[in-house]
């Protein structure tokens, strides 16, 4: 029987018989690569518990038991039995338990890193840019110049007092970091995106503006 080219998937015969059986294998199939979204990247056995009909994982490095020989692979757990699928490079998956998306290279699977060496250009004033390392930070104000910061791990960032209302923060934390970061106020009483403490995870950064003394959201990545 021959298989599609790109998802490996069979097609139906002219004088095959029980036709629906190739169609089911071929939905589930896309069912479990489509909008690929697992659980988690970092088991080399299945879990513990019978996970949800539909539940996908990608089978980490020297995997054991039933993923056993499938390292890279979509395991998906499907009519109570598991089902493998070979990714190809270029595949995309999100991984949510750690909210990030990975991609695959033909070997592994890797953080995708948005296909740039930096931040995405912006459309208004070039920012300087800022690394902090872990402490209390208070950003310079408006007028001293448009600033990128790069928060590490663990790194407090308190916005100064609003001048004139006006004016974009960028905020970065590091790719690299295992903690998120907290950004807040130097003034009491003011918020950040609605909160008094805003916590930004690692490789996430955003755009800051200020309105009437507290700082919004103008725009994510």
């Amino acid at each position: 029987m021959a298989n599609s080219p790109n998802l490996g998937i069979g097609y139906l015969e002219a004088s095959q018989s029980q036709k629906h059986v190739t169609t089911n294998e071929a939905l589930l199939a896309l069912d479990a690569i489509v909008q690929l979204a697992v659980l988690d990247k970092d088991l080399s056995a299945p879990p513990g518990t019978t996970p949800a009909d539909g539940a996908r994982y990608i089978v980490a490095a020297s995997p054991t038991g039933l993923w056993a020989g499938k390292a890279n692979y979509v395991a998906a757990w499907q009519d109570n039995a598991w089902r493998f699928y070979l990714p190809k490079a270029g595949w995309f998956a999100f991984i949510a338990d750690e909210s990030k998306i990975y991609t695959y290279s033909g070997s592994a699977w890797t953080l995708f890193s948005g296909g740039g060496t930096g931040l995405p250009a912006n459309s208004g004033p070039v920012h300087d840019t800022v690394t902090l390392t872990s402490g209390t930070t208070t950003g310079d104000v408006f007028g001293s110049g448009l600033k990128t910061y790069i928060l590490s791990g663990g790194a407090v960032f308190n916005f100064p007092t609003a001048v004139g209302n006006k004016g974009t923060y960028r905020i970065k934390v590091a790719d690299g970091a295992t903690t998120n970061s907290t950004i807040g106020c130097a003034v009491s009483g003011q918020k950040v995106a609605g909160v008094t403490s805003y916590s930004a995870a690692p490789g996430t950064y955003n755009d800051f503006v200020a309105d009437d003394g507290n700082w919004t959201i103008v725009s994510g990545f």
